[in-house]
């Protein structure tokens, strides 16, 4: 899901010429350091689990310089206080919301100031069909990863369960 978003920006990026390739390739390295974290097991889950939700952080702030109000970074930004809540734990989860709720924050001061303006690709919201696709699939995407982790976490949550449950039994079974 995440690759054909990053093809859609690149496409984008080549046919509006006006448009900051900086983002672009801060995308692309974040999208090769996914792959090489996902291709590697042996890095185990938690450096695995902080790779993943600092990548979606920084994803966000580069969508968020990219696009402003009308990208998709706050999306990232959401996602990531989940994906923190359920790869790290509930207090990362809070920091990482906090965080997020910072940056976008000097993010709003940014523009307001008119400093943000130079690295948008957008400058006004767009109502044109392919860049709402574009924003639809990156939508996809967090809301692909956010579920598959929920769905994960919820499967390790019953495998808990159902262990606790099994040695309760044959604890009990092994008194009689």
């Amino acid at each position: 899901m995440i690759f054909p978003a990053l093809v859609w920006t690149i496409i984008y990026a080549i046919r509006d010429k006006s448009t900051p390739l900086l983002g672009v390739w801060l995308l692309i390295v974040l999208y090769l350091i996914l792959l090489f974290i996902t291709l590697r097991p042996s890095l185990g889950s938690t450096v695995r689990s902080w790779s993943l939700v600092m990548l979606a952080y920084v994803a966000g702030v580069v969508t968020m310089m990219r696009g402003g109000l009308a990208g998709s970074g706050r999306i990232y930004f959401l996602s990531v206080s989940v994906m923190a809540v359920t790869l790290i734990s509930g207090q990362m989860g809070i920091y990482f919301g906090l965080l997020a709720m910072v940056t976008y924050t000097v993010f709003g001061i940014l523009a307001q100031a008119g400093l943000l303006e130079m690295f948008l690709i957008t400058k006004i919201n767009p109502l044109d069909a392919s860049y709402w696709f574009y924003e639809g699939l990156t939508m996809a995407t967090m809301f692909v990863a956010t579920i598959f982790l929920n769905m994960k976490f919820a499967n390790f949550q019953l495998k808990t369960l159902h262990s606790v449950q099994k040695i309760t039994s044959e604890r009990i079974t092994s008194k009689w």
